[in-house]
């Protein structure tokens, strides 16, 4: 079993690196971008700030876009864009 220390730690980590992801993605999500491009574009800045290591850190599952109706946890396909700034967009790391 983990040390409660090494546990509290390592959960601070990750609620830092979703901050971080979170105002960078803020400032680069934009109309006419596709959905590929943003979810590569979070899953990029995410291994950045793991520093990415196998399965010791890393990506545990996609980025989950949902674009307008679509239900949560879709998995862009290659062209899909946010077409205007009326389009309702969510972005589900889990």
């Amino acid at each position: 079993m983990e040390d409660p220390n090494q546990t509290y730690e390592n959960i601070r980590r990750g609620a830092e690196v979703h901050r971080l992801v979170r105002k960078h993605a803020r400032k680069f999500i934009r109309p006419g971008l596709t959905m590929t491009e943003i979810a590569n574009g979070i899953e990029d800045s995410v291994r950045a700030l793991v520093e990415e290591n196998g399965l010791e850190a890393g990506i545990g599952f996609p980025t989950g876009l949902s674009l307008n109706n679509c239900a949560a946890h879709y998995t862009p396909n290659a062209g899909d864009t946010i077409g205007k700034c009326a389009d309702l967009f969510m972005i589900c790391r889990t």
